[in-house]
């Protein structure tokens, strides 16, 4: 994957941030690796960033109640990750903002790290990463090669989500909450926002879902988006829900289609549970699936 972006912008210095060798090795880190930084034209305002492959996040289909989970738990653990080292401004209402790397097996260690150092604006950046590796390397560490995505698996190969959409995130300072240059919404908490908006994309993609398991989260979308939940409270009470529902449950099938790429939803201030609290921000076509809001309505 290649992105364009200005050497002056916030974004790369978020994305070499999140790539600095010590945040680059945890595995809760959701930033897209780094293989290498180009400037095309030395008079250009330029940067490329050769990233690892990724595909749109629900590309192929998930297909059962356990890809998911697996997925509302990577998202909730690189929320959590990101607010923990001050970064806010995720996108997390916008589907396009995720994707997922299907040949997660190894990490970035044939990138050149050394071609960060231009940009990197601490001395950590000296060293050369030793090669990071996911939480389920040992599953799939063989799986490295290109892999077709209409004959992708889920439920064999073990996948891995990425946050990309960095184009709004900051990080936060002590104090930034009181100057006039941050909007006023988010002026108490830009975390909470961050939180509320993914509870909202989290709500409307369990209505692809057996209503047991919309019944099951709707104490989480709640704190999410209207309980003034942060991050890791939210992650965990998903955890503690999650490790609740019955064993059978996460193998059983979902409406296949709807996947969110089409639009993405910001939550309103009435709250959550209304079945209006979702307003398009962007629309790119339909799955031709109407969500059924009935197992989540109050």
């Amino acid at each position: 994957m290649i992105k364009r972006t200005s050497r002056e912008s916030t974004e790369l210095s978020v994305i070499l941030d999140l790539n600095s060798v010590d945040l680059r090795q945890d595995p809760w880190n959701p930033c897209p690796h780094v293989l290498q930084t180009v400037e095309h034209d030395p008079t250009s305002r330029d940067v490329y960033l050769f990233m690892e492959r990724l595909n749109e996040f629900n590309a192929p289909p998930m297909e059962t109640v356990a890809q998911y989970i697996d997925f509302f738990r990577q998202i909730l653990e690189g929320l959590s990750f990101l607010h923990e080292h001050q970064f806010a401004g995720l996108s997390c209402s916008d589907p396009n903002s995720f994707m997922v790397d299907l040949n997660s097996g190894l990490g970035s260690n044939d990138g050149s790290f050394a071609s960060l150092l231009p940009y990197t604006m601490t001395s950590r950046g000296q060293e050369r990463d030793k090669g990071f590796r996911s939480r389920d390397h040992h599953h799939h560490h063989h799986h490295r090669q290109s892999v077709s995505v209409a004959l992708f698996d889920r439920s064999i190969h073990p996948v891995r989500y990425y946050f990309v959409n960095f184009m709004h995130t900051r990080r936060v300072q002590k104090g930034d909450s009181d100057r006039l240059t941050v909007p006023y919404s988010e002026r108490a908490s830009p975390f909470k926002r961050d939180v509320k908006e993914l509870g909202a994309l989290i709500e409307r993609m369990l209505t692809d879902m057996p209503s047991v398991v919309c019944t099951k989260f709707r104490a989480l979308i709640k704190a999410m988006t209207v309980g003034g939940f942060g991050a890791e409270d939210s992650r965990k009470l998903f955890e503690a829900l999650a490790q609740s529902l019955d064993a059978g449950i996460f193998e059983l099938r979902v409406r296949r289609g709807s996947g969110l790429r089409s639009r993405s939803f910001v939550a309103s201030e009435a709250g959550a549970m209304s079945g209006s609290m979702y307003a398009p921000s962007s629309t790119r076509g339909n799955f031709g699936l109407e969500p059924d809001t009935a197992a989540l309505s109050s």
